[in-house]
């Protein structure tokens, strides 16, 4: 299959184009004003030179023209008259200086000479009379030198604004994609938390409001295939949750109604904690369903973030305890509006897998500090951090740090999807940093009127 060859950059075509275009059209009407006025300057200079003729002929023939006398017009014109054996009659004060000169016929009218140095006009006349000729030169070489100069400023005008051209089709081109990069960084906005938002067609010209509705249209289809999905987790989730517990409730009767060996009761424990996890699953994927859907909307009150962290350090106490890690609390007097259950909840699931990874004998820091407007709840932990293909897909379900999936090692791959869904419901937002050592952060705006609250 062959290779397909990049298509380029938009703005460079456009951008080449008006300046081809902008060229052309400065070229053109250069071509045309030249050729205006070149042929303006011609028609007035055989207009001039076959006024001058007809008025020496009248001279001539009136005898009143004047040897060797001055042209009669302020122009570099000069004649001379011929007998109709060749001699020269008479001429005018500076004919002598011409030189010869290739004279048309009387029947050629005016004929224009270039001798490379200068340029003349030509006029062979014949008197009624007396039938002599009447030659005239008209000089054209000022004339044909101004032209030059024209031509050269018109040339430069053309290569500064085709350069001019070049820049502003440019900027042009960079204005009308505007739109389009607009469209662009919404639609890099819309993320597993705004799967509904949707752009305003309003907002955009006449010609991208076609593109901006399939867009639309599209992420509808999408958020409509979630919404399903959701729902069908939702909806297994709460069929699964009554059976799971009935399990669980009659293993352990059977457990106490019949003494088991040693082996089996291991097993029976084992089977007992393989249910509890499938039931905390369950409840994680419900918990999601509901606040996805509105019905676990915050109820935000004045918190102090470091009251909450230890909160949480009381309640991992035990666990932090059992597993070999001191738990530690930094605080900074910050106040933040939220929900204190669902910020349990989401502070919880960040300790329970920093817990799950920090190294024996190390330290788990809860801690919060301000950055502006925003209150950073931090869980640092010394142990492999997570690595950059779970930052990049980080709040989506099912996402672990580990390929394995063994409960032991790899969790549900849940926590993070609820702490992210937390700190979207309170306006904030879930990050973390790249390993080793793991470091993830709930940021949510300080104390303050909310949008939506």
């Amino acid at each position: 299959m062959t290779p397909t060859r990049p298509a380029g950059s938009v703005v460079r075509r456009l951008q080449l184009g008006f300046f081809v275009s902008a060229a052309l059209l400065a070229g053109l009407v250069a071509t045309v004003i030249e050729w205006s006025l070149l042929d303006t300057l011609e028609q007035e200079d055989r207009l001039l030179i076959d006024g001058v003729a007809a008025e020496l002929a009248a001279q001539r023939a009136l005898g009143q023209l004047e040897a060797h006398a001055h042209s009669l017009q302020v122009v570099p014109l000069d004649w001379q008259v011929l007998g109709q054996d060749g001699q020269v009659r008479m001429h005018s004060q500076g004919f002598a200086q011409l030189g010869p000169l290739p004279w048309p016929t009387p029947e050629q009218g005016p004929v224009e000479c270039d001798q490379g140095d200068r340029v003349w006009l030509l006029r062979t006349v014949t008197l009624a009379k007396s039938r002599e000729r009447l030659q005239i030169a008209l000089d054209r070489t000022v004339e044909m030198q101004l032209m030059w100069r024209h031509r050269m400023v018109v040339l430069l005008t053309v290569v500064v604004g085709a350069a001019a051209a070049l820049w502003i089709g440019r900027a042009l081109a960079r204005a009308g994609l505007r739109p389009l990069q607009r469209i662009a960084e919404a639609a890099a906005e819309i993320g597993p938390g705004q799967a509904s938002m949707r752009l305003d067609s309003s907002e955009f010209p006449t010609e991208l409001q076609e593109v901006v509705g399939r867009l639309n249209a599209a992420l509808e289809r999408l958020h409509q295939s979630a919404v399903a999905l959701d729902t069908v987790a939702s909806d297994i989730a709460h069929e699964l949750r009554t059976p799971l517990n009935l399990l669980r409730l009659r293993l352990e009767n059977l457990g106490l109604q019949h003494p088991l060996p040693a082996d089996l009761a291991g097993g029976l424990g084992a089977a007992l904690e393989d249910i509890d996890a499938m039931a905390q699953v369950l409840e994680h994927l419900l918990f999601l369903a509901r606040i996805e859907h509105g019905h676990g909307e915050a109820r935000p009150v004045a918190v102090e973030p470091t009251a909450e962290l230890r909160k949480v350090e009381q309640f991992f106490a035990a666990a932090a305890e059992e597993a070999g890690v001191v738990l530690q609390v930094a605080g900074a007097e910050v106040a933040i509006l939220a929900d204190p259950a669902l910020l349990q909840r989401a502070l919880h699931n960040l300790v329970a897998n920093a817990l799950r990874y920090a190294p024996l004998g190390t330290t788990v820091l809860l801690s919060v500090h301000r950055e502006g407007d925003t209150a950073v709840l931090a869980v640092d932990d010394s142990g492999p951090g997570l690595p950059q293909a779970v930052i990049d897909r980080l709040g989506e379900r099912f996402v672990r740090s580990e390929p394995s999936r063994e409960r032991a090692t790899g969790g549900s791959g849940l926590g993070l999807a609820i702490a992210a869904r937390v700190a979207e419901v309170h306006q904030g937002r879930l990050a973390a940093r790249l390993g080793p050592g793991g470091h993830v952060e709930l940021r949510l705006p300080v104390a303050g009127p909310q949008p939506g609250w």
